[in-house]
């Protein structure tokens, strides 16, 4: 026991500071408005574990989100109120995905969501939910009510293509089509959407 307990007071400084160094390393790779993953988590991701489990045949649905109108509400409310809608549709994907998913605070009201293993039936029940269950919440700001929606665009890896950032183009694309068509909605990739010739060369 007394072998034990030296060793144990002799490692504890190095225990300690990997404890805080890990500590330090999540807290780079979440964003601190929504508790969210960030970009550099998903670049590390991609570099790290990716290749190794398109190895193992593992799949993914990309999804891209994005608030509707979201400027409006900054323009008309002020970012505060910007900042409480993010922190809510953050909740609210929380909630919506299982143990498979994980989210990415892309930029601004962008976010990705990754959804391992994915059917074409359980991604677009995934995204259609999530677009459903937002929609649902009732907003109160300077005694004014109103509900915000999300536009979501996805597509599949590495069936849609095996380049990654590619996919994560195709399911941005795949969200401008959506809010070019009325927003509110959820839109598979598909080859037809890249209908002039710059979109064809991503």
């Amino acid at each position: 026991i007394g072998i034990i307990k030296k060793y144990l007071e002799e490692t504890k400084p190095i225990l300690e500071s990997k404890i805080l160094m890990e500590a330090l390393r999540q807290k780079n790779l979440t964003d601190a408005l929504t508790g969210l993953f960030n970009r550099k988590y998903l670049d590390e991701f991609i570099d790290k574990k990716l290749p190794n489990e398109v190895k193992n045949g593992t799949t993914y649905a990309i999804m891209f989100l994005d608030i509707d109108y979201f400027k409006m509400v900054n323009d008309t409310y002020g970012h505060d109120v910007g900042d409480d809608i993010l922190r809510k549709l953050a909740h609210t994907m929380k909630q919506t995905i299982g143990e498979n998913e994980f989210i990415v605070r892309y930029g601004g009201e962008e976010f990705l969501i990754l959804m391992k293993n994915p059917t074409q039936e359980s991604a677009y029940d995934l995204a259609h939910k999530i677009n459903q269950e937002f929609s649902k919440i009732v907003f109160n700001y300077g005694g004014e009510s109103f509900k915000k929606t999300v536009s979501i665009g996805y597509s599949f890896f590495p069936s849609d293509t095996d380049q990654i950032y590619k996919c994560i183009k195709y399911a941005d694309i795949s969200l401008y089509e959506a809010k070019a068509t009325g927003r509110n909605k959820v839109v598979k990739f598909d080859k037809d959407i890249l209908k002039s010739g710059d979109k064809l060369d991503y």
